[in-house]
C-alpha cells in the first residue's frame, strides 16, 4: 500500500498470500528506457515519436514512423559509439535492487519487495512488467517514476500507459483513485 484509503489497488488473484515466496509489494520502476541493442533503436524511436503525449502533429502515426526511420541511422551510430546499447536498463536494475534491499529493512510490514522495470519506449515495456507482476501474484504496487521532474511528456505519459495497461489486462481495481 502507498498510504491511506485513496490508493489504487491491483486485482491480480488470490494465490499470492498462499505462497510465501511471492512478493506482496511491487516497486514499478518507470522510465523512458533506451535501446538494449542496435536493432532496437528504430522501434524505440518509433514508440517515442508516435506518442501523442510527447508531441502532437497531424498524421502522427505515419509521420512519427517516418521521423524514426530517418533518425535511426544517426542514433544507431551514436549508440554504437557507447557500446551498442543504452545503459539505462542496467542502472534501473541496480537502483531497483538497492531500493528493495532498503525497503525490506525500513518497512518490514510491507516486505518482501520486488522491483519491476517498466519502460515506456523500450523493452521491458510496461505490459511486460505487469505480466510478470501478475505471474508473481503481486497484490500491492508502488509506481516509482525515475524522471527528475514532473512533466506530462515523461511521468504523465508513463503513468497513463501504466493505467491503460492495467485496465486492458483486467488488473485495475474498480475502486482505484477513489
Amino acid at each position: 500500500r502507498i498510504s491511506g484509503d485513496r490508493q489504487p489497488r491491483l486485482r491480480m488473484g488470490t494465490c499470492a498470500r498462499s505462497m510465501a515466496s511471492k512478493p506482496p509489494t511491487a516497486i514499478v520502476m518507470m522510465n523512458m528506457g533506451g535501446p538494449s541493442s542496435l536493432d532496437e533503436v528504430q522501434p524505440f524511436l518509433t514508440r517515442l515519436f508516435t506518442d501523442h503525449q510527447i508531441m502532437q502533429m497531424p498524421f502522427q502515426s505515419t509521420i512519427g514512423q517516418m521521423i524514426a526511420k530517418r533518425r535511426s541511422p544517426k542514433i544507431r551510430d551514436q549508440y554504437a559509439e557507447i557500446g551498442g546499447r543504452s545503459p539505462i536498463a542496467q542502472w534501473t536494475e541496480a537502483q531497483g535492487k538497492m531500493m528493495v534491499e532498503y525497503l525490506d529493512k525500513a518497512s518490514p510490514a510491507t516486505a518482501p519487495h520486488k522491483a519491476y522495470t517498466a519502460f515506456r519506449y523500450a523493452t521491458p515495456l510496461t505490459e511486460v512488467a505487469l505480466e510478470e507482476m501478475k505471474k508473481d501474484g503481486v497484490e500491492r504496487a508502488v509506481a516509482f517514476s525515475q524522471f527528475p521532474q514532473w512533466s506530462c511528456t515523461t511521468t504523465g505519459s508513463s503513468l497513463n500507459e501504466l493505467w491503460r495497461q492495467l485496465t486492458s489486462m483486467g488488473m485495475a481495481d474498480s475502486n482505484a483513485g477513489r
